[in-house]
């Protein structure tokens, strides 16, 4: 029987502990298997369409689990939906990722506010991210 070598790899796990800079942050990854087409749905609109049905819920989830948690300083949460286009009339399906990261007291005005207004004040105190792009993304439609 061969020796099996062990790989290095990166954790796998969905949630952890992670830190971001000098702040230790609840990092949440995940996959949306929703489709957008590339000519009906621009960038700005798939992240916000993303963030409302899936970031939104599950950061309201994660605020309510680590709000009396003093060691949680912030949230990082990223995840990857689809995009539809054609390539030389093939059709062609890739992904793209969202990420938003937040301090702690930005999270739990995000999730606390019954105002889109208010929760893109709150938003705006983070940074988001689309493919690693820094983007200002707009909840008020």
């Amino acid at each position: 029987m061969a020796a099996r070598a062990e790989a290095p790899c990166t954790s796998q796990h969905s949630v952890r502990i992670a830190h971001l800079g000098t702040n230790t942050v609840l990092e949440i990854t995940g996959n949306y298997y929703a489709a957008y087409s590339h000519s009906r749905v621009n960038k700005p609109e798939r992240a916000r369409l993303t963030f409302e049905e899936v970031i939104l819920p599950v950061l309201n989830i994660a605020v309510a689990q680590f709000k009396n948690d003093s060691q949680i300083q912030g949230y990082a949460i990223e995840v990857s939906h689809y995009v539809l286009a054609r390539v030389l009339g093939v059709p062609w399906e890739a992904p793209e990722n969202l990420a938003v990261v937040l301090p702690r007291n930005a999270a739990e005005k995000l999730v606390e506010a019954d105002d889109p207004g208010e929760r893109e004040a709150a938003l705006q105190q983070g940074q988001v991210f689309l493919n690693g792009e820094p983007l200002a993304m707009r909840l008020l439609k």
